[in-house]
């Protein structure tokens, strides 16, 4: 495994594909006869790879609840009432292992995929790395693999540290002193902020009353392994960021260094507004 990532097991579920008797971890809403049914559909079902050769299905187990809450975060066929998501793992030429995700409704399958933001290649659910916020305690999907985030994470760093040296306005600087140092990935596309928590990032400037957002670090990353069927666990600190058991004291000083160029009392009457 890459330093990034480590391993979190989760819910398993011990069962193959092996036709309608096969084992399926299965909700408390859902019957034997839903199971039979929907094995049964997907037999009609076929999976494709990226060069167009068909993939062999090793497994199928109904969706956790959870996961079919934080997949509907982009894919809203999984909120809607009736579907059931089902997870299908298949192996590719190779050996290697990828999870599917369909929504089953109507005793029909759809495959979802989606397009990474960055990659702009498609691909399942499973594939895109999953973040929660500080404020929440719900997972969400970020439309992002897990290859193109380590070239976010060296960049990112020095990217919050250049807006503080040179904001665009003192509303900018002033929100992003009181928030506190960023040492964790943030992007405003590929981990966005939600409407209920946006004002906290986002300030007018006063020069030209445009909205400018601040960077809002995500508290954990997750992406699903689908030979394990459990999370691992990748690391959101940026490249070159204090840790978080360096943080506060490398803030301590940077706030130091800013009221030794800028001024003391500027800096403290800042960190002390309400704006």
């Amino acid at each position: 495994l890459s330093p990034m990532v480590k391993v979190v097991p989760w819910l398993m579920a011990d069962c193959c594909w092996c036709g309608p008797s096969s084992a399926v971890t299965e909700p408390p809403t859902l019957t034997m006869g839903d199971k039979v049914a929907m094995e049964e559909a997907l037999k009609a079902v076929e999976i494709k790879d990226d060069s167009g050769a068909t993939l062999q299905i090793q497994g199928v187990h109904w969706l956790e609840p959870e996961r079919q809450l934080t997949y509907a975060t982009v894919f809203p066929k999984l909120g809607e009432a009736g579907t059931q998501g089902v997870a299908i793992t298949c192996a590719g030429a190779d050996g290697s292992l990828v999870e599917y995700i369909s929504a089953y409704s109507n005793g029909a399958h759809e495959i979802l995929k989606g397009d990474c933001q960055v990659m702009y290649e498609e691909v399942p659910p499973t594939q895109f790395v999953e973040f929660r916020l500080p404020e929440e305690q719900q997972f969400r999907l970020a439309q992002v693999t897990l290859e193109p985030l380590t070239e976010f994470r060296r960049q990112k760093f020095e990217a919050w540290h250049n807006m503080l040296k040179t904001p665009t306005c003192e509303a900018q600087f002033r929100r992003m002193l009181q928030l506190g140092v960023v040492n964790r990935v943030y992007d405003k596309v590929m981990f966005p902020t939600p409407e209920h928590l946006a004002e906290n990032y986002r300030v007018l400037d006063e020069k030209t009353g445009r909205p400018i957002d601040l960077p809002h670090p995500v508290a954990e990353l997750r992406v699903w392994n689908a030979s394990t069927r459990g999370y691992d666990v990748v690391n959101p600190q940026l490249d070159g960021a204090p840790s978080d058991a360096e943080a506060a004291q490398w803030w301590a000083n940077r706030v130091n260094e800013l009221r030794e160029e800028r001024g003391a009392e500027y800096i403290d009457g800042l960190l002390g507004s309400k704006q």
